[in-house]
């Protein structure tokens, strides 16, 4: 079976914070977007046993991953190993749509 998102439908913004929508969620993979408004961030944290990407579809970013910070625009995919302290924030004029695909951890 194939499932399929048109992302025109599941962007959203809000002013009061980031929005993080659900496009897909399997037993292996979670994928979804985040949207932010200019300024909004995405609080960094700590994933032990998940690698996470992201995709900037829209927008500038300034990523921390680690103690490296670097600015990225549309068009970069950003790789963070299981374990790494990351966050993201919004460094644009304009709002910014990043798709994030998360691994499941598997039961042993």
């Amino acid at each position: 079976m194939v499932k399929t998102v048109q992302l025109k439908d599941v962007i959203q913004f809000s002013p009061e914070k980031m929005q993080t929508l659900t496009m897909f969620k399997s037993k292996r993979l979670h994928t979804e977007l985040a949207c932010f408004e200019p300024g909004q961030a995405q609080k960094s944290s700590i994933l032990p046993d998940q690698d996470r990407t992201y995709v900037i579809l829209e927008g500038r970013s300034r990523f921390t991953v680690g103690r490296t910070t670097r600015e990225y625009e549309a068009g970069t995919a950003i790789h963070v190993n299981a374990g790494q302290e990351h966050g993201v924030i919004n460094i644009g004029e304009q709002k910014m749509v990043i798709l994030i695909a998360t691994s499941i951890p598997q039961k042993k």
